[in-house]
């Protein structure tokens, strides 16, 4: 079976926003004949007057009309709140995360209720959303698709997954790279399309809001994605890419190179920009030319006992002397 190139299933293409914002959104079948993965994107506001960014992902499951329903159904959902709620919440954080909470909750009864009465048993799906605004940020999930916060010294999973293996991870029974290669990866504990309320985790924990870097990505996925690509690796092609846009294509034909046998979709907002073409790995912040050459004399001073005091200090001023020339020419 051919697989679809990601470029192929792109959405709207990247969108700049008010506040150096950047979207995107990608999703590809992969190896299979049907995508039960929906992604989405929107804007809308936050008390009438601030603008948002809204993203979501759902990967549908119960078979294949049944989880694209569901992945559907959350899809709506989130759609709706982004049109009637969100623009009519006040200006806190609370009332955000309760409507979040509501939303969640909403859509769960929907897909329930629908395979009920469609006698569909197992019909459901995963949902990751995340809404910013002034560089402040939500996240919340249930299932295991995921979110990752990307700048420019580090990648990171914000999400935690619902799943069996997590929760052996977390009970230190099995490692993170075990857990990523188990075949029963996919068990979840927790989605949306339960006949009860389902819980719901809203990231960050606590009372107060995600801040955003000045140059930073966050990204959501489902699992044909973070299945089949570690942390460094999209890391890496998000900052060697040269627009948001090719980052999330490179990152889905990484998924498909590395074996990814389901669906894989990616959406992502950038606040600033990433710097692109770097180094592979993440980087530490660079010391100044000052503490260099501090550090230099000092290893001369205590490492070079065999020289003399006087020619130390002549070493040491000559140092001084080359770096002030250096310093003098880039300031012309």
């Amino acid at each position: 079976m051919n697989k679809k190139q990601p470029d192929e299933q792109r959405a709207q293409g990247t969108q700049p926003h008010a506040g150096n914002f950047s979207v995107d959104t990608a999703t590809t079948p992969g190896p299979r004949e049907a995508n039960q993965d929906r992604v989405f994107r929107a804007t809308t506001t936050i008390a009438g007057r601030h603008p948002a960014i809204v993203l979501a992902v759902a990967d549908g499951m119960g078979g294949m009309q049944s989880g694209d329903r569901a992945a559907e159904l959350a899809v709506e959902t989130v759609e709706r709140y982004v049109r009637e709620v969100f623009p009519e919440l006040p200006e806190s954080q609370a009332s955000l995360r309760s409507a979040i909470g509501a939303m969640y909750q909403e859509a769960n009864r929907r897909i329930w209720d629908e395979g009920r009465a469609n006698n569909t048993s197992g019909m459901g799906t995963t949902l990751v959303f995340c809404l910013t605004f002034d560089r402040r940020y939500v996240v919340a999930n249930a299932g295991d698709s995921r979110c990752y916060y990307i700048n420019n010294y580090e990648a990171h999973q914000i999400t935690e997954d619902h799943s069996k293996v997590q929760e052996l991870v977390r009970a230190g029974a099995m490692t993170t790279e075990a857990a990523r290669r188990s075949p029963y990866r996919s068990q979840l504990t927790n989605s949306l399309g339960e006949p009860v309320d389902i819980p719901v985790d809203l990231f960050p924990e606590g009372s107060n809001w995600g801040v955003m870097d000045e140059d930073c990505v966050l990204l959501l996925c489902s699992d044909g994605l973070h299945g089949w690509v570690s942390e460094a690796q999209m890391f890496a092609a998000l900052h060697r890419a040269p627009t948001l846009a090719t980052s999330l294509d490179a990152l889905l034909k990484l998924a498909l190179d590395n074996g990814s046998t389901d669906n894989v979709t990616v959406a992502a907002v950038e606040c600033g920009r990433l710097g692109r073409r770097q180094a592979s790995g993440p980087r530490r912040p660079s010391r100044t030319p000052l503490v260099i050459v501090l550090s230099l004399i000092a290893t001369l001073l205590f490492s070079a006992a065999w020289m003399t005091r006087d020619r130390l200090l002549s070493v040491a001023h000559r140092i001084l002397r080359v770096e002030a020339k250096k310093g003098a020419k880039k300031g012309k």
